[in-house]
């Protein structure tokens, strides 16, 4: 009796071993930062899982009203100001660096550019389904649709859409770091250990990095400094099945 429970751990131990090397977590981010500040905690518990992970850039975050406090401060060194492009540029160089700290590679961050400011459900669907694969488990990830930024609920739509058409599609829907405790929450999942924490606040401080002459200018801190800081604090990503 007690081999055949040893044998059956062991066997259990084997298939979820194997579960967690085949299931793939997809990420829709709707603008640079929102990966890092919201999802980012859970990111790296996919990749601590040894899961493969993919990061879906949606937009470049052109429409940042940002760009006018990079440009101020550009002036201020007496620096030319950037352009709408150069500064959707340096919003993706961030997300790269970020996103390059937690472990992730170039090969498992997809940049699209849809239209910041106006993401469209249809579109969101459309790039779900591209990255969708029935062959092997999946994990969708996108913000809820109660979240206030209607870029942010476009995605979360999206999504429930897509469930709600295909058999057995797995997703969570998370809610933004400046909207937790304001929106319920089903689960959570925060950073414990020393080593984790420092990676995060490593890639949290990505986004505060000001070196003009690598197209880097500390956008996502200028942007929203509050949003870092409680993301620092708390260091926990919350979401709904």
């Amino acid at each position: 009796m007690k081999q055949k429970f040893y044998f059956f751990l062991l066997l259990l131990f084997i298939l979820t071993g194997c579960t967690n090397q085949h299931e793939h977590s997809i990420y829709y981010i709707p603008h640079p930062d929102d990966d890092i500040l919201s999802f980012g905690p859970a990111i790296l518990d996919d990749l601590k899982s040894n899961r493969e992970v993919s990061i879906v850039l949606l937009t470049q975050g052109r429409a940042s009203n940002a760009i006018t406090l990079v440009n101020k401060q550009l002036e201020q060194e007496g620096s030319p100001p950037i352009s709408v492009d150069q500064f959707g540029e340096a919003r993706v160089n961030e997300f790269r660096k970020s996103m390059h700290v937690l472990g992730l590679t170039d090969e498992q961050l997809h940049i699209l550019d849809l239209p910041d400011g106006g993401l469209e459900v249809d579109a969101v669907v459309d790039v779900i389904k591209q990255f969708n694969k029935d062959s092997i488990v999946q994990l969708h990830h996108a913000f809820t649709e109660l979240d206030p930024h209607p870029d942010h609920a476009a995605t979360g739509l999206a999504l429930k859409q897509f469930q709600h058409s295909t058999k057995d599609t797995l997703a969570r829907f998370y809610i933004p770091i400046q909207e937790q405790g304001n929106i319920d929450s089903s689960k959570s999942n925060s950073i414990k250990d020393n080593e984790t924490k420092g990676i995060y606040q490593k890639a949290l401080d990505a986004y505060g990095v000001w070196e003009p002459e690598n197209n880097l200018y500390s956008i996502g801190h200028l942007s929203v400094p509050t949003y870092f800081q409680q993301a620092s604090e708390r260091m926990t990503s919350t979401w709904n099945e």
